[in-house]
């Protein structure tokens, strides 16, 4: 059991995937219907989505617990344009058997999930698990297996 009692041990299935997913698209829907003409260029440009942190380590161990979720979205990027890489979208999970974080502020139904993205130097349709690859390796980080699993998006 985690050293963080407030963490949920419950597992993660492929339902939660679906949802942390749907979450993002609606909170990215929202960001590109605000700017159609800047990051909007990216609706249908979305290479892959993936858990990623202390979310994701549960997801393969079942033992690390989940304080919030974390979802990161990739695109594939135009020359001209990248996602902008500041954009931080906030939702909650809602009610589930993941429970609530008690130090999240009431806003948050559920735990919260914390939705970041990127544009990787990739054309639209290519290889998510090797798009992301290239760019972990870019910044220096291994190239892991657990960037293959599934796609759930």
């Amino acid at each position: 059991m985690p050293a963080d009692t407030d963490r949920s041990l419950a597992r993660i299935e492929v339902a939660g995937l679906l949802r942390l997913a749907e979450l993002a698209a609606d909170a990215e829907a929202e960001l590109f219907g605000r700017n159609p003409h800047g990051c909007g260029r990216y609706a249908g440009r979305l290479l892959s989505r993936a858990l990623c942190q202390g979310a994701a380590l549960h997801y393969v161990n079942e033992k690390n617990g989940v304080k919030d979720f974390d979802v990161w979205s990739f695109y594939a990027q135009y020359d001209d344009w990248p996602f902008p890489a500041r954009w931080r979208g906030t939702r909650g999970f809602g009610p589930s058997k993941f429970g609530s974080y008690p130090g999240d502020p009431p806003r948050y139904v559920g735990r919260r999930v914390d939705l970041l993205g990127r544009s990787l130097p990739a054309a639209p349709g290519a290889d998510p698990a090797d798009a992301i690859g290239r760019y972990l390796a870019a910044r220096g980080l291994p190239r892991r297996r657990l960037w293959r699993p599934r796609q759930w998006y």
